[in-house]
């Protein structure tokens, strides 16, 4: 089966951190490994189940 996962962050600052951009994307990446890196709490090991 094919999905299409989209992932949005939005903040509410008026300056862009490219820093900020950087750790959302490595956290989705790790959230979508088979072998995370990350520490998974209860509620993103239910999320990645469905």
């Amino acid at each position: 089966m094919d999905a299409e996962i989209i992932f949005i962050q939005s903040k509410t600052t008026s300056s862009f951190s490219g820093s900020d951009v950087g750790s959302f994307i490595y956290g989705v990446k790790d959230f979508l490994s088979d072998e995370p890196k990350m520490v998974q709490n209860e509620k993103i090991i239910n999320a990645k189940n469905i």
